[in-house]
């Protein structure tokens, strides 16, 4: 039976070597360190043979990773010239796309930066704000495509859900967690986490005031990185700099959050489906490195 290398896994070995670090290829192909870490695990146990060396802090190839290394250069060249000579280098028009404002600094963004190399005669519009708002403006026509997290409010049908677990989130060695009343960073009214943690802590019987609320969300992880607070994320938005609390601590689930990509298609809008169909493969690779392996990452 005929091996297949594949090639989101051999851009992310490339990334790791040409970075040095696993966290900074994360960064460079939209992935968590433990998802690139995942990634070239399962690249070694279908080559059936190291890549790397274990014993170094920066990763080392072994002679068998050289190897692979000049191998994957080449297939990804080829794939990337595959796609440069099939693309349609006619699309061309406007995109308006919201996305909400903890989605800004994870994969979307690096999702919208590939296809904007890909269709460089599409101009994107990109509004980053809750969920409940970006609702609102795609309701009313404002958006093309939306990724946001589902609310009440949403009537429009997505072209497809994901679904993702809700944490606690802290800064690096900060107790928040320990203080009573619970002090919490949060976003305005109307945001799907503010909802959810007010609600857990309530039924739980546990005090809790409001020590920071912002609309932005780099004012929100200051506010966490300083110890104002603790707040809450998908697992697969949480920046560096934060960490997810453990489920040691004596806090309450918040369970899952629907992740949903919609498309306006009425009138047809060409470079909207396509950036669509963009993402929804982006997301759904984004699933499937998650699949046997517990990393609370975006599932289908």
């Amino acid at each position: 039976m005929r091996k297949h290398l594949p090639i989101e896994s051999l851009r992310t070995f490339v990334s790791v070597i040409e970075t040095g670090s696993f966290t900074r290829a994360g960064r460079v192909v939209g992935r968590s360190q433990s998802a690139v870490s995942l990634q070239i695990q399962r690249l070694e146990s279908l080559c059936g043979a190291s890549l790397l060396m274990r014993d170094s802090r920066a990763p080392i190839l072994t002679r068998q990773g050289e190897i692979l290394l000049d191998t994957a250069h080449e297939i990804l060249a080829l794939n990337d010239t595959c796609f440069e000579v099939m693309g349609d280098p006619y699309l061309s028009g406007s995109i308006r796309v919201g996305i909400p404002n903890d989605f800004a600094t994870s994969i979307l963004p690096q999702v919208l930066g590939r296809f904007a190399q890909a269709h460089p005669n599409v101009n994107l519009e990109v509004t980053c704000d809750l969920s409940a708002t970006l609702g609102g403006h795609f309701e009313s026509s404002d958006l093309d495509v939306m990724i946001g997290i589902r609310t009440e409010r949403t009537t429009a049908r997505p072209l497809k859900t994901w679904s993702e677990p809700v944490v606690w989130v802290a800064g690096a060695n900060q107790s928040s967690e320990n203080r009573s009343p619970l002090p919490l960073v949060v976003y305005p009214e109307g945001c799907r986490y503010r909802a959810a943690i007010l609600r857990a802590l309530d039924a739980a019987n546990i005090p809790s005031r409001i020590a920071f609320s912002s609309s932005s969300l780099s004012g929100l992880q200051m506010a966490v990185k300083s110890g104002l607070g603790i707040m809450a994320l998908s697992r697969s938005t949480v920046p560096e700099g934060l960490h997810p609390l453990p489920q040691s601590v004596q806090l309450p689930e918040l369970g899952v959050v629907n992740i949903d990509l919609f498309a306006r298609t009425d009138p047809p809008n060409a470079p909207a489906e396509q950036l669509a169909r963009f993402v929804r493969q982006a997301l759904d690779e984004l699933a499937e490195q998650s699949d046997g392996a517990d990393q609370g990452r975006i599932r289908a």
